[in-house]
């Protein structure tokens, strides 16, 4: 063995980093975009309505506003999980797809909000066939849960994925229609209570919001930070700052893990 890595999901506050830096592990870069997370810690027994309460002013309000302007949440989700929902029942709050096509459409309508989004913010993506082929592979196993947020007039205004993994439940991809933004202001807010909402029910320990911190920035955004923006979007419904350990790396060969970098860079070379 040349390198053992170590990008385990465990709080900073537990202590974890010194224990693996001791033994010659070493903090190295991210593979994914975050570091660490904001997460709404959830409780059983504590009703849907406390955490709702908790939401800011302004969250709480858009939220309102989106249930009354007859927004539509339709559900993608296998429900397979034991003691979850059936697949044709979900409760209050949810519609159950129908003449909104299949998966592999939904998953297509996901995939082009992100498309777009990326045009305007500049990042990259990965192929819309990957995407479409992980996400319908996870919905089938009940691994992922898809949200898209329908008008009264039958416009997709946004979309969103979550994972259901460790006992939370957790924030992944999102977009929606800049265009229908300053008439429904409240779809993205309106997705994550949803999303919320099937924590709750499921009994789950946490909603995960995911992470605001980026290359060259994992720290909690200060005001004037351009993430600063998104971590007070997340903060509004109640989530906290979460440092984790991050990814470590104790490289056991350096001359073999150094020739390998180098080769692995080399044209043609497969993975």
């Amino acid at each position: 063995v040349d390198v053992v890595a170590s990008d385990a999901e465990i709080p900073a506050a537990s202590g974890y980093p010194a224990l693996i830096e001791a033994r010659g592990f070493r903090s190295i870069e991210e593979v994914q975009p975050s570091r660490h997370r904001l997460a709404l810690e959830l409780h059983p027994g504590v009703a849907e309505s406390a955490y709702f309460a908790g939401f800011s002013e302004t969250t709480r309000q858009l939220v309102r506003q989106a249930e009354k302007a007859g927004l539509r949440v339709i559900r993608w989700d296998a429900g397979v999980r034991a003691g979850g929902p059936a697949e044709t029942s979900f409760g209050d709050g949810f519609e159950v797809p129908g003449s909104q096509g299949t998966p592999a459409d939904a998953f297509e309508r996901l995939y082009g909000l992100l498309e777009a989004a990326a045009a305007r913010r500049h990042f990259g993506l990965g192929s819309r066939a990957g995407f479409i082929d992980w996400s319908l592979a996870g919905l089938a196993a009940g691994l992922i849960i898809l949200l898209e947020v329908w008008t009264a007039d039958g416009d997709l205004a946004g979309a969103a994925s979550f994972y259901r993994h460790g006992g939370r439940l957790t924030y992944s991809h999102s977009g929606d229609l800049a265009d229908l933004r300053r008439t429904y202001p409240g779809v993205a807010r309106l997705l994550l209570w949803r999303a919320i909402q099937i924590a709750v029910r499921e009994g789950m320990v946490e909603m995960d919001l995911a992470g605001v911190d980026v290359r060259g920035a994992r720290i909690e955004p200060a005001r004037g930070d351009p993430m600063r923006g998104l971590y007070d979007f997340k903060r509004s419904f109640g989530a906290t700052w979460v440092e984790l350990t991050g990814n470590h790396e104790r490289v056991a060969r350096p001359w073999r893990y150094g020739l390998g970098r180098v080769t692995g860079r080399l044209p043609g070379r497969r993975r």
